[in-house]
């Protein structure tokens, strides 16, 4: 073979193992938040907004609340809300997390990568102390891990080790992902939850996976992002 010809080769199998350990790093890298949700307040009075019950529906916003304190112990009422106008004409106050403008964004889908621990139990016990009622809660640990990955892709390691890989594609009319044919073989939506309540008192971002059978839905937490 001629030199020339040879350089040839070696460059092209170059380039094409190049591109295959680009394609593996693509689908095992963890980038927790690609994407951060956007920072609070980012709406004033007027402003027209998405917010989410069951799904995402048109409001607008009435009042903003006051910003996070992380020097403060516990959440303020109105830390971290906004009081919207919603589909019912009635004023309601509703987290940060699920208030969102009508443009699309890419943290719609890039807040949601990353590893989350999924099916944590919390149990409330209220009890009074004098004239102060007071909520203590209590967490069951998390049974499963759910790895969300850039490329479109998930794994779901459930509590007796069983991994279930799949992809995720955008929510159509909001933020969130739908992770398809996961756990029990279901679709399932994947929703930002976070609230001053949990930041405060566990430093965590949390979020809900809804099934689209006939199942419990799952809590899921990770770390606040610096």
């Amino acid at each position: 073979m001629k030199p020339t010809l040879l350089l040839i080769k070696i460059f092209f199998l170059s380039v094409i193992l190049l591109a295959s350990c680009e394609n593996k790093k693509a689908a095992t890298a963890i980038s927790s938040g690609v994407g951060k949700w956007e920072k609070f307040p980012a709406y004033k009075p007027g402003d027209s907004i998405l917010y989410y019950t069951t799904t995402w529906f048109k409001g607008v916003i009435t009042e903003v609340g006051v910003p996070y304190n992380a020097a403060n112990k516990n959440a303020e009422t109105k830390e971290l809300k906004y009081l919207i106008n919603d589909k019912t004409g009635w004023p309601e106050y509703m987290p940060y997390s699920q208030v969102v403008s009508p443009v699309k964004q890419t943290w719609w889908t890039e807040f949601f990568t990353g590893e989350w621990n999924v099916g944590e139990v919390m149990a409330v016990n209220t009890r009074t102390d004098g004239n102060d009622v007071i909520d203590e809660y209590s967490y069951g640990a998390a049974s499963d891990i759910l790895r969300i990955f850039p490329n479109n892709t998930y794994e779901w390691i459930t509590m007796d080790k069983k991994t279930i890989k799949g992809k995720w594609i955008a929510l159509n009319e909001g933020p969130g992902i739908i992770l398809q044919k996961a756990y029990r073989d279901m679709d399932w939506k994947f929703i930002n939850e976070t609230n001053a309540i949990t930041m405060h008192i566990r430093h965590l971002e949390n979020a809900r996976l809804f099934p689209s059978g006939t199942e419990m839905s799952k809590s899921a937490t990770r770390k606040m992002a610096e």
